[in-house]
Formats: C-alpha cells, structure tokens, sequence
C-alpha cells in the first residue's frame, strides 16, 4: 500500500501484478556447504565446432547468498545474422552436495532485442549445471538456452525455440591476499 499525497488529497494505491495480486518471492536460505560458490565467476565458452563465429565466448556469473544469479555475455551486442541482441540475464540457483561435490542449478531469463533481420523480440532461458572444484576455485558444467514468444511462459519446463548446449568453464574471481 502506497500513499501519493498530491496538493491536499491523499489517494491510495494498491499495487497488483497484471494477472493478479502479486505473491512476495522469499530469499533462498544458501546451506553453509555450498557458500564457497557465491561469488563472481569469469567463464569461457569455446568455440562450437560447427560455429560461424570465430571467438570465443567471455561470460560473467554472479552468485548471491540469497539465491539469485545474474549474467553478463560478451555475445549481448548480437553475433553475426544467427543471434538477436540481448540483456544481461537474471535468475535464481540452488545447490545441492553430492558425494562431497557441489552442484549448481541455475535458471535465469533475459530478453532479445529487435533487429531488421529478426523484428520478433523474444524470452531467452538459461539453464545452468556445473561442478565446483574447491581447490581450483572453478566451475565446469553445461548450457542450455533456449527462446519463447514473450507472452509465453518460460518457466514451466518445456523447452523453448531454438535450443543450442555449450560447455564451459568459469574461474571464480577472488581478489588477491
């Protein structure tokens, strides 16, 4: 519940979402064995064999104690005729410890933007699996994006359009001692 006072009348607002009363998204409680992953990780996506593109991928992933993730691509600006532009990705991860491993799950979400060759602005899923290496401080794991409609709903566990996997490797940020 909001209050706008404008001149001497007061107006009350309550905010909703769109299809309905919105419902409070809680934090996720990170369990202490998996705190080592919260950070900042510098990926690299290599090449795909079959790609067009002659570089090589440069990925930052950022990993909150609350749960959240968010991404920057170097590829943002669009690559070649095959890919839109897009915005920085945001989302949500989890851990899990197995065997003494820790393994990420991420989803995250971000949005293309238009271009004459490909007017239709899309939805992109990122779907994140890795394994953290505690002595090497990295990240090794796999991929998956792929597009929806923007009315469509991407997080119900179909996959999109247009699927591509690529591996990587992600060396946590650490600042020097």
């Amino acid at each position: 519940m909001f209050r706008i006072i404008l001149s001497t009348v007061t107006t009350t607002i309550t905010i909703a979402a769109i299809a309905g009363a919105a419902t409070p998204v809680a934090a996720q409680n990170v369990p202490d064995a998996c705190m080592p992953i919260v950070g900042t990780f510098l990926y690299l996506r290599p090449r795909a064999p079959d790609a067009i593109e002659p570089q090589v991928g440069r990925i930052l992933l950022s990993l909150t104690d609350s749960g959240q993730a968010m991404m920057t691509d170097s590829a943002q600006g669009g690559v070649s005729e095959r890919y839109q532009p897009f915005s920085e990705a945001r989302g949500g991860w989890t851990c899990r410890v197995e065997g003494g491993d820790l393994h990420l799950d991420a989803v995250l979400l971000d949005f293309t933007f238009p271009t004459v060759e490909m007017p239709v602005q899309k939805l992109a899923r990122v779907d994140i699996t890795g394994v953290y290496d505690r002595d090497e401080a990295t990240m090794k794991g796999d991929t998956l994006v792929s597009f929806f409609p923007l009315d469509a709903d991407p997080l119900n566990g179909e996959a999109g359009e247009n699927p591509m996997r690529y591996r990587f490797t992600g060396f946590k940020i650490v600042p020097p001692h």
